[in-house]
């Protein structure tokens, strides 16, 4: 959420698109986002940033903490992926130049987390919405599995993702590879 609003607020800075009730209108969608009724106001997409800011050092702070003290008390302020799929969603809506643009989300190094957070990470696949959508990227064997959050169900290939092994891409030769490395970039 906080990297979209960074990249909102570059567009802010360089267009007209942004101006003071489009920012207004995303900012109270997305403040609808949150379950916590002292969510604070949102007039302005710095404010947001600046609020987002904040909840990531407290996140962050407890997560460390958690370390130590074997307890994580944090407060959950949203359902999983609201954000990830609401704040492009608010965007879309009210920007019309941003309206059609596919907003993507890039994971990489999925290896790297546990098979809980990999359900997450699944679980927001399976329960995106247009326009967003998500390339994530592991080594061989690096996917733990497709389970997701939703009472174990497993996302499909060729239904919720399509599975594209760049090793084997790679390995056919360089003029395929390279072939492969436009069609991705300009899909």
């Amino acid at each position: 959420a906080r990297e979209t609003v960074d990249v909102l607020l570059d567009i802010a800075s360089a267009t007209d698109y942004l101006n003071a009730n489009a920012q207004g209108a995303i900012c109270g969608e997305i403040q609808q986002l949150f379950d916590d009724p002292d969510f604070p106001l949102l007039p302005d997409l710095a404010r947001l940033k600046s609020i987002l800011r904040e909840l990531q050092r407290e996140l962050d702070y407890a997560v460390n903490n958690a370390a130590i003290t074997r307890e994580l008390d944090v407060k959950i302020r949203t359902g999983p992926g609201r954000l990830v799929t609401g704040i492009p969603l608010a965007i879309a809506r009210h920007v019309a130049a941003l309206n059609g643009v596919s907003f993507t989300y890039l994971i990489d190094e999925l290896e790297n987390i546990n098979a809980p957070q990999q359900a997450y990470v699944n679980t927001l696949l399976r329960e995106r919405t247009p326009p967003v959508t998500f390339r994530l990227g592991a080594r061989t064997y690096g996917i733990k599995g497709f389970s997701t959050m939703a009472d174990g169900e497993a996302n499909q290939q060729g239904s919720e993702f399509e599975l594209i092994k760049l090793d084997e891409k790679f390995r056919t030769g360089k003029k395929e590879y390279d072939k492969f490395a436009r069609k991705l970039i300009c899909t």
